[in-house]
């Protein structure tokens, strides 16, 4: 009777286990999800993107993905270049068995267990992280607030920390910098008072495209302008001596003719 009693209280503990970790625990199976995705060149598969948190208007206007690979194995990420002292954008090609063992990397991880959100973290004015897979059998959107602070306070798996590690750092075989085709081009015309506030301005000089057409005279808007091929490389070497893109030049202008202007462009992506 003893020996009945001990193990009726066993089943009774592991089914209150059960039951716990079943309220706790993200659900999904990530060997039920199969890792088949839309091939075509303009198709996200996969993206990591911050947004948010303390970053002005420029700032969100021009900042890339972290990440991003497309269907035809297409891949771009930025990377800090301690040389240049710049963060670059660098791309490269995987073959389909490259993508399928990243997309079984995040498999692996955990990815397609965690739950949707994450924003337990009660701190202000943070970054959310945005991570997304799109699959034939559909897109596995995850977010994530305060990343950094949900990793050291447990409130955030830590997968996520390991997913961004990988790829904000990412390398490939036949990697280069990308060559930059199209760029978007935001500009804001300055009032006097805020002009007299730079730490420099800079003669503009590009005479193909004129601030003047497309700026905002605004103190928050930017007005964009989207150019190609040799105007987008004319606009690339005038503005990459100063700063990059996702960079906010609060201090630095631009001046064309009487008139002082702050700018700021993205490199676009086939996506785009």
């Amino acid at each position: 009777m003893k020996g009945k009693k001990m193990i009726s209280i066993a089943g009774r503990a592991l089914s209150v286990a059960a039951l716990f970790l079943a309220c706790v625990l993200p659900l999904g199976a990530a060997s039920a999800v199969k890792l088949d995705y839309d091939t075509a060149p303009a198709r996200v598969v996969f993206s990591i993107t911050t947004k948010g948190g303390v970053a002005s208007t420029l700032q969100e206007l021009t900042a890339l993905p972290d990440f991003v690979l497309y269907g035809d194995g297409t891949a771009f990420w930025t990377r800090y270049d301690k040389a240049a002292d710049l963060r670059q954008l660098w791309t490269a090609t995987l073959s389909p068995e490259q993508v399928r063992a990243e997309l079984q990397w995040l498999s692996n991880k955990g990815y397609f267990e965690w739950y949707d959100r994450y924003d337990h973290v009660t701190i202000k004015n943070l970054p959310t992280t945005y991570f997304q897979v799109n699959l034939v059998d559909g897109p596995f959107k995850r977010q994530v607030y305060g990343m950094n602070v949900g990793l050291k306070d447990h409130s955030t798996p830590a997968g996520f920390g390991e997913v961004f590690e990988r790829f904000s750092k990412y390398s490939a075989a036949g990697e280069k910098l990308y060559n930059f085709d199209r760029v978007m081009l935001f500009a804001r015309k300055l009032t006097r008072s805020e002009a007299r506030r730079g730490y420099k301005t800079i003669n503009w000089g590009v005479k193909q495209v004129k601030l003047a057409d497309f700026a905002r005279e605004s103190e928050k808007e930017y007005g964009q302008f989207e150019v190609s091929g040799k105007d987008a490389s004319r606009v690339t070497n005038r503005l990459r001596k100063w700063t990059l893109f996702s960079t906010d030049l609060s201090i630095i202008f631009f001046k064309e003719k009487k008139e002082e202007y702050q700018l700021g462009y993205r490199p676009l992506l086939p996506g785009d």
